[in-house]
């Protein structure tokens, strides 16, 4: 169909319901069949139009097949649209009539011919349609079943909205290699029809782009939703091609999308990417996308959404996630003499990557009043803790990092998590006296997103390697030992740069301690330090204090004998 039907299209079926005159109490209803096998279609569209094909009133076929749609005065036309069929239009004439007092209900029920999604390989890779194109491709002949799944999925959600339980990450990689150093989750209960949101309208994004930067350089990245999708400003602002599957998307078709070339939009930074659809069972599955207009150094940087078909058959978004690239500006080596006009990004080599982020989330379950239920499906993670000698570790605790899953390894040194999200995690162990204190004797990221369950070995460094790594700016004279701790504050949050003093010498004449600490040490970003060549069996005090944001001074005292390695928090209080 010409591209500009797929416009106008869109405009129809995203029209709100303004002025319309309902037949009091009626409503047209039905049952959405398969013409072939007579089988029941859940997820089915369905909306009411007027002679001239004006927009009146819509609804969605449930699990059942079933729809019910207000019936407007003025409704001449029932429409049906349900991703892998051909879209019908019935005329409004109705074959069964049942009173319900004053009112009938006009009962039509429609059979839906279903249409095969295959493409062409030769085709397919060739044919590009932009903006203003008219004829048919394998690209548009997608793009309107992808669009009938989008749009179903908002009637559905309009109609029937459910509970869910969403559950939120920021993730963070390093530069180079782009493995994972830190993983923050966060889980609430939220009430809502919708289970991600694109954080600008869809005309913002067309206009502006999916990146807006500050006067100070923090740049925030969008990414488009079902309702952005949908707009005819999406489709007037990219072409679009067909795309077969492979690897990782064997057995599926796409659309592959581009931003139009055109002057003025150069500058901005787009989006390209594929919308994935299950070709056997007619179902949207992903869309990947990769930022544009973005500096050389900073490619790569897009992300994820992931669609699930729900028990009413339509598709919700259950994963969603955006990686970009924090940049660093490399300051020029001499100054500039006279001001000039900033460079295009693409072409910038001023600015290098300091670490990966990643904003996302996830749909942990869902609940509709009707009493239909879905829950994310749940993955496994296992492995052996391996000590130096390649023997398994007993007794020792393995975390998911920022996350509350703990185990401890059993008697062959085998750990196991059970109903973790899908996800990336990072997997900690250590002895619990060394995790307290935030020290991880072995590490390892993994990933539970494409199979039910993972192995992941994981070896665990010796406690004297720790020690040996946080005392080494430090002397360890024969027979003596070390304190590892850390500083938090009442609410056990981390205390960093604290000051930490120790003392255990005493003086020649035996009249008091003497007023120089014996170590003097500060606290790192994790609130964690390290007083090292304390001999054996020597009486030790320790001091630490720290200020405030507000200068008000917290301080905690204590005092041990000193027995090898030993592990301490200290909680500082107001003083």
């Amino acid at each position: 169909m010409p591209t500009r039907t797929v416009r106008g299209f869109a405009a129809a079926l995203a029209l709100t319901i303004s002025g319309f005159v309902p037949a009091l109490g009626q409503s047209v209803r039905g049952t959405v069949l398969d013409s072939a096998s007579g089988q029941p279609i859940p997820g089915a569209v369905v909306w009411l139009a007027d002679t001239a094909g004006g927009f009146l009133a819509r609804g969605v076929s449930g699990s059942d097949g079933r729809y019910s749609v207000l019936d407007v005065a003025g409704s001449a036309q029932l429409h049906v649209l349900r991703i892998g069929f051909r879209p019908l239009t019935v005329a409004m004439v109705p074959t069964v009539s049942i009173a319900h007092g004053a009112a009938r209900d006009t009962v039509i029920d429609v059979r839906l011919a279903a249409i095969a999604l295959v493409l062409d390989p030769v085709a397919s890779s060739r044919r590009r349609v932009c903006p203003g194109d008219k004829g048919t491709s394998d690209a548009l002949q997608l793009w309107e079943q992808a669009r009938a799944a989008l749009l179903a999925s908002v009637v559905a959600r309009d109609a029937d909205p459910p509970d869910l339980v969403l559950r939120s990450y920021t993730r963070s990689f390093e530069a180079m290699r782009r493995q994972l150093v830190e993983q923050v989750i966060r889980g609430r209960d939220v009430v809502a029809d919708r289970s991600y949101v694109a954080a600008r309208p869809a005309w913002a994004l067309a206009s502006d782009g999916y990146m807006r930067e500050a006067r100070s350089g923090d740049r925030t990245f969008y990414a488009p939703d079902e309702q952005v999708l949908l707009d005819p400003s999406f489709a007037d602002t990219h072409c679009l091609h067909a795309v077969i599957g492979d690897g990782s998307h064997a057995g599926e078709v796409g659309i592959g999308f581009d931003p139009v070339s055109e002057r003025g939009r150069d500058t901005l930074v787009d989006v390209s990417g594929t919308l994935w659809m299950d070709a056997g069972r007619f179902e949207l599955r992903a869309l990947d996308f990769q930022y544009t207009g973005l500096e050389r150094d900073a490619r790569g940087s897009g992300g994820e959404i992931a669609f699930e078909t729900m028990p009413n058959g339509t598709a919700m978004i259950t994963r969603w996630a955006i990686r970009t690239a924090v940049l660093a500006i490399d300051a020029p080596l001499t100054p500039m003499l006279a001001a000039r006009r900033e460079r295009d990004r693409r072409d910038r080599n001023d600015v290098r990557v300091v670490e990966w982020r990643e904003e996302g989330g996830v749909v942990v379950s869902a609940a509709w009043p009707n009493g239909q239920r879905w829950r994310a499906p749940l993955r496994r993670i296992s492995g052996t803790l391996v000590g130096e000698l390649g023997r398994g570790l007993v007794g020792v605790r393995v975390w998911l990092a920022n996350a509350p899953d703990t185990v401890i390894s059993d008697s062959t040194g085998t750990y196991a998590f059970n109903g973790v999200l899908p996800g990336t995690y990072l997997v900690m162990a250590a002895d619990s006296a060394l995790a307290a204190v935030d020290l991880v004797q072995g590490r390892r990221a993994v990933d539970v997103r494409a199979g039910d369950h993972l192995e992941a070995s994981i070896l665990v460094v010796p406690p004297r390697m720790i020690v040996a790594s946080r005392c080494r700016k430090q002397s360890m004279p024969p027979a003596t030992g070390a304190l590892l701790g850390r500083v938090v504050d009442a609410a056990g949050a981390a205390i960093a740069d604290a000051s930490i003093e120790a003392i255990w010498s005493q003086p020649a004449n035996g009249a008091g301690e003497q007023a120089q600490p014996d170590r003097a040490v500060k606290s790192d970003d994790a609130g964690r330090f390290a007083i090292c060549g304390v001999p054996m069996g020597a009486s030790v005090r320790v001091h630490a204090t720290s200020a405030t944001p507000s200068s008000t001074l917290q301080a905690a005292d204590a005092r041990w004998t000193q027995r090898g390695v030993m592990t301490a928090t200290l909680v500082l209080r107001g003083g």
